[in-house]
């Protein structure tokens, strides 16, 4: 088999990644980065706004995975302090932080420069302010945006806060690079460090407005623009982000302001370090909003609308999902009885699950409230397609099941136990609770994973030393599936 052509296809992206191309901005020079495949998978190319003190060097390795995705990428080196803002209108510099309003019109000098109607947009950390602000200013120059580890969705900031989750952050970054084995993981983790060390170095008041700016802007004013617009809006999260933490984002949003949603395990910067993975799942829901804009099931979405105002939940998970997430099949769950916690508001996995045979009971907190409840069976009632499979859908908490002893044959829970309990009393009560409910022979199966190595350690740390006690007193079966990293279990038979 010929290789020649992967090399030709290596090279020209090296090539292209080192011709970096200077563009006038606001009476000044900013290099900026153009990189265009063989074969393009659509026409509008992807514009990439990188995080605080991140350059395109930091996400060379994101660009490339996206170029190998046969898409167009551009992405912009950051504006100096010393360029004019006799370009920028009164009444943004009134609004917005002078710092973000000159990266967003640098974006968009850049598109202009280009020549460029439109672009699909990824935007990591600042990156999603500077993107949020460009849209406001010319909003037909965006069809859909990918926003990574965003802030100005978890509420009211303060320079102090977001100094010091930057810092927590950053120490975690130094820790994952000590301790890791992989050198390639390291090589990026340094790249990062070396960057934003240098940045500040360089430019320290330009990166304390810039990070001040970051905690005074809230973009979801801009979402319900985005959405009146047309313009298809995805969000990725990890559930390890001190910096943006998930907990803050949900209880500041809700799903229907966004097309899409994903949760991740990983910290903030972990898009730097697995690059393949999250411009993977970036390309796919680039291609998602697209198709979500020529299918419509209006039914369904409505009826999802109203759910959604009383679900504290917001993530998106399929059959698929679970599949991998878990390493099982269709021979797992075919004919069981089966809880889900935390399903998500559309709980996918209950429904695909059920053309197998399966008997998916969906907890969900946000159905907690009986007059939350209440309105969420009515809203469910109008449309026939949602009641075959949302009708088990049953509110409650992980720590106090309303269930029976031993009613269920498996027990999933995808970012929910432990994630989304605090104490360890409460993961504790947690998994006490799920071997109530499961049969002996059964298996609870917990996403996402606890990572690769120092498998005893990790499971300690996740679940506390008190859990595996008991968990082994009581004839019960914990380890890590291989090939997942998700937690296994399995509660064995009675003697």
């Amino acid at each position: 088999m010929e290789q020649p052509n992967w090399e030709i296809h290596k090279e020209s992206f090296e090539e292209q990644f080192a011709k970096k191309e200077a563009i006038d901005v606001l009476g000044g020079k900013i290099e900026a980065v153009d990189i265009k495949p063989e074969v393009l998978k659509t026409e509008v190319p992807v514009l990439l706004a990188s995080g605080w003190a991140a350059s395109p060097e930091v996400f060379k390795d994101s660009i490339k995975v996206l170029f190998e995705k046969n898409r167009r990428v551009l992405a912009l080196e950051r504006t100096e302090e010393n360029v004019s803002e006799n370009e920028i209108d009164e009444k943004l510099k009134q609004q917005y932080p002078i710092e973000i309003l000159r990266n967003a019109t640098a974006l968009l000098r850049l598109l202009e420069e280009k020549k460029i109607d439109k672009v699909d947009a990824v935007a990591h950390s600042e990156g999603v302010d500077n993107i949020s602000l460009a849209f406001a200013i010319n909003p037909e120059k965006f069809r859909n945006i990918v926003f990574i580890a965003p802030p100005g969705l978890t509420g009211k900031d303060s320079f102090y806060g977001l100094a010091g989750r930057f810092s927590l952050s950053f120490m975690k970054e130094l820790k994952k690079f000590v301790l890791s084995d992989d050198e390639k993981e390291k090589e990026r983790i340094a790249t990062v460090v070396k960057e934003a060390i240098k940045y500040i170095a360089k430019k320290p008041a330009r990166s304390i407005k810039e990070a001040i700016g970051i905690s005074r802007i809230e973009i979801q004013k801009n979402l319900e623009d985005m959405q009146k617009k047309g313009v298809g809006v995805a969000v990725i999260a990890g559930v390890d982000d001190v910096v943006f933490p998930m907990d803050k984002m949900q209880k500041n949003v809700t799903k229907d302001q966004f097309d899409g949603f994903v949760s991740v395990k990983g910290v903030h910067n972990e898009i730097i370090n697995y690059p393949e993975q999250y411009m993977a799942a970036v390309d796919e829901l680039l291609d998602n909003l697209e198709k979500k804009k020529t299918v419509r099931e209006e039914k369904i979405s409505k009826a999802m609308d109203k759910i959604s105002e009383s679900s504290s939940t917001m993530t998106d998970r399929d059959l698929i999902s679970y599949y991998h997430e878990f390493n099982i099949s269709e021979k797992d769950i075919a004919k069981k009885t089966i809880l889900d916690i935390g399903s998500g508001i559309e709980e996918k996995f209950s429904k695909e699950a059920s053309k197998f045979g399966a008997k998916v009971f969906s907890l969900n907190p946000g159905l907690q409230n009986e007059a939350n409840r209440e309105t969420a069976k009515k809203d469910i009632l109008k449309n026939e397609e949602i009641l075959k499979w949302q009708k088990r859908s049953v509110g409650g908490r992980a720590q106090e099941l309303p269930f029976a002893d031993e009613s269920f044959d498996m027990i999933t829970s995808l970012y929910a136990v432990p994630y989304y309990i605090d104490s360890k009393d409460g993961k504790f009560s947690a998994i006490k609770e799920m071997m109530r409910v499961l049969r002996s022979g059964g298996t609870a199966r917990i996403g996402p994973g606890v990572g690769e190595g120092k498998e005893q350690e990790n499971l300690e740390q996740l679940f506390g030393k008190e859990t595996i006690k008991w968990l082994k007193e009581n004839n019960c079966d914990l380890s890590e599936d291989t090939k997942s990293g998700s937690v296994v279990i399995r509660k064995e038979f009675k003697q």
